[in-house]
């Protein structure tokens, strides 16, 4: 549960700043850009962490230190 209010509170930011930035420079702002940037990360946090335990081990686990 921890992960998914520090995804919320990451996208939280992340759209935050990109609304402020967007309204400062309007003609170099695209909601669909800043919206694409946010699904992106939302895909990179679930990958990382197997969907939270959801998605399967596809390789067995080794011995490295991270």
């Amino acid at each position: 549960m921890d992960g998914l209010i520090s995804l919320g509170g990451v996208l939280a930011i992340l759209l935050g700043a990109g609304l402020v930035l967007g309204l400062v420079q309007r003609r170099h702002f695209s909601l669909v850009w800043l919206l694409v940037a946010a699904a992106l990360v939302v895909l990179n946090d679930g990958l990382l962490t197997r969907g939270y335990g959801a998605l399967p081990r596809l390789l067995p686990p080794g011995d490295w230190n991270w």
